[in-house]
């Protein structure tokens, strides 16, 4: 049945979900903790590349099913208003954090290549601006809002279904004939 299908497509993304992300945070919790180690600098970048392939795949795997709903809220819209939905909240929220954690991962890798081929006196302020800054990606972000709103849209489909066969159950209990007394 169709909410059968539903119902493992969700968990499908779900599984998918949570075997990118739980990797995605033990390796931030490892990034996180190795940071002050000078010879982990640029094991750092290396880690970051791994957490940013994790989260893509979060992304544009889970989050597409939510991109194509809010899409599709959006061109369809409602008496002349756009009506947008949790999937609308859901798509903004975590494209946010994945393209600021993208162009942070950039610009911290176009900076450190820099350093070791050549040394621009704008390349070099700018860079040095932004390593006093201390931007750093938050890919688990967006990786983690999907992952607790695929749970939730999980859960949602699993009671569904539930109420849906206890409802069928019911109905099967009607007799069939009754007496008038």
């Amino acid at each position: 049945s169709s909410q059968r299908n539903e119902l493992n497509s969700w968990r499908n993304h779900l599984i998918v979900s949570l075997v990118c992300t739980i990797p995605l945070l033990i390796l931030k919790y490892i990034e996180m903790h190795d940071q002050h180690h000078p010879n982990e600098r640029n094991n750092k970048i290396s880690i970051e590349w791994i957490i940013f392939v994790l989260s893509s795949l979060v992304q544009f795997g889970v989050g597409y099913r939510f991109n194509i709903a809010a899409y599709h809220s959006l061109k369809r819209g409602g008496d002349g208003e756009r009506r947008m939905g949790m999937d609308a909240l859901v798509t903004m929220g975590t494209t946010a954090a994945y393209v600021y954690s993208c162009v942070v991962l950039f610009f911290d890798s176009i900076c450190r290549s820099s350093h070791k081929t050549y040394d621009t006196v704008s390349s070099n302020d700018i860079c040095e601006q932004f390593e006093i800054s201390n931007l750093a990606p938050s890919f688990e972000t967006s990786a983690m809002l999907l992952t607790f709103v695929t749970l939730g849209k999980f859960l949602e489909t699993y009671a569904k279904n539930k109420t849906a066969d206890a409802i069928s159950l019911l109905m099967q209990l009607q007799p069939t004939t009754a007496y008038r007394v």
